[in-house]
């Protein structure tokens, strides 16, 4: 079983946690504290540019992330 499900859109994409883990990990890393994200179907819009810096936040967490 995968923590997330990344989906790109063009010019947003679209960060869905599955696990447990992963909701802990989006709300302490993603939505503490930062009033301007956005959630879609489950999910976390984030601008493309954004995308690296928290697929390798999660990778270091030994996080999963499926395509």
């Amino acid at each position: 079983m995968t923590d997330f499900i990344f989906a790109n859109h063009g010019s947003i994409c679209l960060l869905t946690p599955v696990s447990d883990d992963a909701k802990a990990w989006i709300d302490l890393h993603v939505l503490d504290g930062n009033d301007e994200v956005q959630m879609w179907g489950g999910g976390v819009t984030i601008e493309p540019r954004y995308v690296w810096p928290i697929l390798e936040g999660i990778a270091d967490a030994g996080m999963t992330v499926a395509l």
